[in-house]
C-alpha cells in the first residue's frame, strides 16, 4: 500500500500544480476582460452623448458641427468594435484554458486510476502466490500430521508385536547359566621395537579402516608413521585388554620370552615379504610414499 501512496500523492501533486497554473492564466485573461468591458462602458457612454449633440447641432441648423459629431461617432463605433471582437477573443482563451486545465486534470486522473490498477493487479498477483503458498503448506502440514500419526501408530504395533515375541521366546526358550570365563580367538597384531638390548612392544587391536575421508590423510599418515591414525578400533574394551597383554610380556621375561617365540614362527615380514614390497611399490608409485620414504620403510622392515 506505500506504492499506492505515493503515486496518489505524486498525482495529487501534479494535477494541484496544472490547475494552479491553468487558475493562474484564467485570473489574468478575466481582469483583461473586465479592463475592455470598462473601456466599452465608456465608449459606449461617450457615443451617447456625441449623439446628443449631433441631434442638438442639426436642430441649431448647424451643419458644421452636426457632421463634426457625426464623424466622431463613426470613429468611436470604430473603437467599440475592436473592443468588442478583443472581448470575446478573451472569453475564448478563458474557455480554451478552461478546457484546457479540465482535459489535463481528466487525463492525469485517468492515468492515475490505469497506475493504481496495475499495481493492485501485482498485489492481487502476490496475494493468490502468497495464499497459494500458505495452501500447500497446509496441506503439507496435515499429510506430515497424518504420515507422523500413520508412524506412531505402526511403531507401536511393532513394540507389542515385539513383547509379543519375547514372551514367546522366553516361553519356548531353555535356561543356562552364564559362564564365568569364556575362550574366544582374537585376531590382533605385536610389533616389537628394538634398539640395542631396548625392546618395546606396540599392540594393534582389531580395527576398521576409516572411511575414505580419512584414507585422504594417508599419505601425512606415513610421513610421521602413525598408522594407528587410519585405524578405528572395534572397542575400547579390547584395546585395554591388550595393552595389559603387553603389560604382562615386559613383566614376565618367561611369558614374554614365549609370545616371542610365537611370534617369530608368524612374522609377517617373513611369510609376506613379497606381497609388502608390491603394496609399497604400489603407495610409492601413486605418490603416497617418496623413494625416500619407501626405502626407509623397506630398510626398517628389512625386506628389501
Amino acid at each position: 500500500m506505500e506504492k499506492v501512496e505515493r503515486k496518489s500523492k505524486e498525482y495529487s501533486e501534479r494535477i494541484a500544480e496544472v490547475s494552479e497554473r491553468a487558475n493562474r492564466l484564467i485570473q489574468d485573461l478575466s481582469r483583461e476582460k473586465l479592463n475592455l468591458e470598462m473601456d466599452r462602458k465608456h465608449l459606449t457612454s461617450y457615443i451617447e452623448r456625441s449623439r446628443n449633440e449631433m441631434e442638438a447641432a442639426r436642430s441649431r441648423g448647424d451643419k458644421a458641427e452636426e457632421e463634426r459629431w457625426k464623424k466622431e461617432i463613426e470613429k468611436y463605433k470604430q473603437g467599440l468594435l475592436k473592443v468588442d471582437k478583443k472581448i470575446e477573443e478573451v472569453n475564448k482563451s478563458i474557455e480554451d484554458a478552461k478546457s484546457t486545465r479540465d482535459q489535463e486534470i481528466s487525463r492525469l486522473k485517468s492515468e492515475y486510476a490505469s497506475k493504481i490498477e496495475d499495481i493492485m493487479v501485482d498485489l492481487k498477483k502476490i496475494e493468490a502466490a502468497r495464499d497459494f503458498e500458505i495452501q500447500t503448506y497446509q496441506q503439507t502440514a496435515k499429510s506430515l500430521e497424518e504420515s507422523t500419526l500413520t508412524i506412531i501408530n505402526q511403531i507401536n504395533k511393532l513394540v507389542e508385536l515385539r513383547k509379543l515375541t519375547l514372551d514367546k521366546l522366553e516361553r519356548i526358550a531353555h535356561p543356562i547359566g552364564k559362564r564365568k570365563y569364556t575362550i574366544a580367538y582374537l585376531p590382533f597384531f605385536l610389533v616389537c621395537y628394538k634398539r640395542g638390548l631396548e625392546k618395546r612392544y606396540v599392540v594393534f587391536p582389531p580395527s576398521i579402516a576409516k572411511t575414505p575421508s580419512g584414507i585422504l590423510k594417508i599419505k601425512g599418515a606415513f610421513k610421521s608413521f602413525r598408522v594407528r591414525m587410519l585405524l578405528q578400533e572395534y572397542s575400547t574394551s579390547i584395546t585395554n585388554l591388550l595393552n595389559r597383554f603387553v603389560g604382562l610380556i615386559e613383566q614376565n621375561l618367561i611369558f614374554g620370552d614365549m609370545i616371542r617365540e610365537k611370534c617369530a614362527k608368524m612374522n609377517m615380514l617373513k611369510k609376506l615379504r613379497k606381497e609388502i614390497i608390491e603394496g609399497l611399490e604400489e603407495l610409492s608409485k601413486e605418490k603416497w610414499l617418496s623413494e625416500k620414504e619407501f626405502t626407509f620403510l623397506c630398510e626398517q622392515g628389512n625386506i628389501k
